[in-house]
């Protein structure tokens, strides 16, 4: 398992998993390293990480507090979880929210720190469906509001020129930020 987690490390040098987790995933990371060596467990180790939710599995990437900075470019690269998107630029009737995972915690522990105080996960997706849905046609190309997580901490975003990716990631999808995104006023 230390293998597996160096191995990773070396792909993402600011994760740090969480030991309760790890230790959760000792079991399948020592079959693969007998089946497939060192490779094959560091291989079933990304499967696992990409199959959880990063608020139980990491402890977060990210410098602390983003949601109180201003002018800062954040550095390096950081694995985060999709936890919602939201169309601002229509209203809720229109179909604003494009996917949501169904509760948005501020952080592991469940304490509310929403970056900018957008009241972002506060109703339900409109037309009361379960999220997680797209939304239905919209006019004009919108403008996504993103919230993600590292592990430790909810983060948003926006969507400043249409990113496919972006558009098509459902909640629960892994990202990485990366290219020294420029972070004003918490977002």
């Amino acid at each position: 398992a230390a293998a597996a987690v160096r191995q990773l490390a070396q792909s993402a040098p600011s994760l740090r998993l969480r030991p309760s987790w790890l230790a959760g995933q000792r079991t399948a990371l020592a079959a693969a390293a007998r089946a497939r060596g060192d490779r094959g467990a560091a291989d079933e180790l990304l499967r696992a990480l990409v199959a959880a939710d990063l608020r139980e599995a990491s402890e977060g990437s990210l410098p602390a507090g983003l949601d109180r900075q201003h002018n800062i470019h954040v550095e390096g690269a950081h694995l985060v979880q999709l936890l919602q998107a939201v169309d601002i630029a229509h209203p809720k009737g229109d179909g604003g929210v494009v996917a949501e995972d169904g509760h948005l915690a501020g952080d592991a522990e469940g304490r509310s720190e929403e970056a900018g105080g957008g009241g972002v996960g506060g109703g339900p997706p409109a037309g009361g469906g379960s999220g997680g849905n797209s939304a239905p046609s919209r006019r004009g190309p919108g403008m996504l509001k993103v919230c993600f997580t590292d592990g430790a901490q909810a983060i948003c975003g926006i969507e400043r020129r249409p990113i496919a990716a972006l558009r098509s990631a459902q909640p629960g999808a892994k990202l990485v930020i990366a290219n020294r995104p420029l972070l004003r006023r918490g977002l």
